[in-house]
């Protein structure tokens, strides 16, 4: 997650208007002072939260800073937060307001939130497969980073294009955005860093790039271990080892990457990587002799994500799929 920047600080001085007041009667300074504190200490946690992976956490108090920032009536606070929540909220699968992130992007001059605005409105498009909208409003997010001077939100721009051009399986074009992001974060690596490795992994892997692509993951899966919390890029990184030894047909390490994969997804509450997880496992029991074992994960996967489709179980036990599905698609 990233979190927009605010310019507003707590001060016992009087504070500079920087949106409009949307509370007719703001509150008096010294009140105003100390939900500003709350605000500013509730998306501290939040950083702190969605670094460690808890994005349920992460959620619940974007959204109680969502009301903080309402009772101060500060219309940019406003946007603000509203951008901090929605972004979780879309990862999760919540619903969130479309018209008002374009409303968002149109009206509110700060690059910081406008950025935002088109990041987000190209991540909700992806999740709804538009990928061709998705891609419209990721390069949009990466004017208004380039005009804003931030790198974070520079590199971020281009790992979503990345995202993009990868459902769209332009796997190179992908690669070159990733490495371009990369270039822009050096030195330490942080949860930013894993999730561009596992994009460069799986598809390096699909490109059969299989060392290259093994070196991206086990990277991120390094850091993931010094930082022991689950998040969801280190559930991906387990199911894109899981598709390159699969490719190996070394069954056993593809099996136990796929379940842990599968089993991260469930715990940090991930829909597409658990669709994914299932169709995994699906395969990897069916390619290593266990129709049972496959026609179990199929089923689940039916069940969870398809279920106008009927007897798609029993189908996938006889379709080869692997080299014409894109799992990030």
């Amino acid at each position: 997650m990233y979190v927009v920047s605010a310019e507003l600080t707590p001060t016992k001085l009087p504070l500079p208007p920087v949106g409009q007041v949307a509370n007719a009667e703001p509150p008096p300074e010294a009140d105003r002072d100390s939900l500003l504190s709350s605000y500013y200490e509730l998306r501290r946690r939040a950083v702190q939260e969605s670094e460690a992976g808890h994005l349920e956490a992460t959620l619940r108090l974007c959204s109680e800073a969502r009301r903080v920032a309402e009772q101060i009536g500060d219309q940019e606070l406003i946007d603000q937060a509203y951008c901090n929540y929605s972004e979780l909220a879309t990862v999760l699968g919540h619903p969130v307001e479309i018209a008002r992130l374009r409303e968002l992007l149109m009206r509110n001059p700060t690059y910081g939130i406008s950025f935002s605005a088109a990041y987000q409105l190209a991540y909700g498009f992806s999740k709804q497969k538009e990928h061709k909208k998705a891609l419209f409003y990721a390069r949009i997010a990466c004017d208004r980073a380039v005009a804003s001077g931030n790198v974070e939100y520079i590199a971020k721009s281009y790992n979503e294009i990345g995202n993009c051009l990868l459902a769209e399986s332009y796997f190179e074009e992908a690669i070159a955005e990733y490495e371009k992001a990369l270039k822009l974060v050096p030195g330490e690596a942080s949860v930013f860093h894993v999730a561009i490795f596992v994009n460069l992994g799986y598809c390096r892997i699909v490109q059969g790039e299989l060392a290259d692509g093994f070196r991206n993951l086990y990277e991120a899966l390094r850091w993931c271990r010094r930082h022991p919390t689950a998040n969801v890029y280190e559930a991906w990184a387990h199911l894109a080892l899981a598709c390159g030894f699969s490719e190996l047909r070394r069954w056993c390490y593809a099996w136990k990457h796929g379940r842990r994969g599968l089993e991260l997804a469930e715990s940090v509450g991930s829909p597409d990587a658990v669709k994914t997880g299932l169709y995994l496992m699906g395969e990897i029991e069916k390619s290593a002799g266990d129709v049972d074992a496959a026609y179990h994960y199929y089923s689940r996967m039916q069940q969870e994500f398809y279920p106008d489709l009927n007897n798609l179980a029993g189908a996938m036990l006889f379709l080869e799929t692997k080299q014409l599905v894109n799992l990030r698609a």
